[in-house]
């Protein structure tokens, strides 16, 4: 296992190259003027404009440029945000990722919470008044838009009720109650469409399990229904779930753009959001790199999981 665990890691780095490569490929050829989100529309004369493309590498070939960015990124340097004064962008993503770290856990949490018993009744109780709502519910989770359900949360929670901030961040780690509190409603919104489509893939597994042998086998020992179906069946089942949510954990910063704007929460992605409005070059390749990286870590921990999940697969 350590051995595959490596050669994957190895085989990583031309993936992630070819990511950034494609990336600095397209925000080099879209039209613009790159000294717009550093100067904004300020005129400046041609000897300052010449001295700031200088500074910034803009007035080098795009090749040029990529590589100088690339070497830069080996030493740990990510560029500097034209929209914050010169400040590093590896120095506002750590500020940045932890919270988006702090929603995608917590949205991971209350999917589980919700998929795991509503795909286990959806399968035990087959065609079932529960089965039916269940599968009505799944089916507008994966239906409805991230906004609309954030808004129509903020309405009710927020504004209705007044029982739950309508937005903000508060730092679960300065003020619990109030930090926890700050997350439910944009953790409950981005949860939704996992918990829908994990429900259905924990429903449809699980069925096909319990037909299987040595379901019949474990009933026939006498075993209760509730072991035959948590330890036995479910632990079997997990298999497409863990990939369905191992993709979701890789693009949670894709999906957390929406919900971080809509609930003016200050992570990673509203800081893509900012950086493209801006044309910030640095931060967009930035939070691009970490993207990557987020997807390519979830897909080894999947395969990693499917191995201690189903004894039969080994990785040589």
């Amino acid at each position: 296992m350590t051995a595959y665990i490596v050669r994957r890691l190895f085989q990583m780095l031309p993936v992630l190259l070819v990511v950034t490569l494609l990336v600095y490929i397209l925000l080099g050829v879209v039209p613009g003027d790159p000294l717009v989100g550093i100067v904004g529309s300020e005129a400046v004369s041609a000897e300052d404009r010449a001295a700031l493309m200088s500074k910034y590498g803009f007035d080098k070939p795009l090749p040029v440029q990529y590589g100088l960015w690339l070497g830069r990124v080996l030493r740990g340097d990510l560029g500097k945000s034209t929209i914050r004064s010169g400040e590093p962008v590896g120095q506002n993503l750590l500020r940045r990722a932890p919270i988006t770290l702090q929603l995608g856990a917590l949205a991971f949490l209350f999917a589980l919470a919700i998929a795991l018993p509503a795909g286990v009744i959806s399968a035990t109780r087959r065609n079932s008044i529960w089965d039916t709502a269940a599968t009505v519910v799944s089916m507008a989770g994966v239906a409805l838009p991230n906004f609309w359900l954030g808004i129509m949360l903020i309405l009710l929670f927020g504004f209705i009720w007044q029982v739950l901030p309508p937005g903000g961040y508060v730092s679960p780690v300065e003020h619990p109650v109030v930090g926890i509190k700050s997350l439910l409603l944009p953790a409950l919104t981005l949860a939704g469409p996992l918990a829908a489509t994990s429900m259905r893939q924990v429903r449809s597994a699980l069925l096909e399990v319990m037909a299987q042998d040595y379901i019949r086998t474990a009933r026939a020992k006498g075993l209760a229904e509730r072991s035959v179906v948590w330890v036995h069946a479910l632990k079997n089942a997990m298999l497409p779930v863990v990939t369905v949510m191992g993709l979701y954990l890789g693009h949670l910063i894709g999906g957390a753009v929406i919900v971080e704007q809509v609930f003016a929460i200050p992570g990673v992605g509203r800081m893509a959001i900012l950086a493209v409005l801006n044309g910030d070059v640095a931060s967009i390749q930035a939070v691009v790199l970490l993207v990557a990286v987020s997807v390519l870590m979830m897909n080894l921990l999947t395969d990693v999981l499917y191995a201690y999940l189903d004894p039969r697969i080994r990785y040589a």
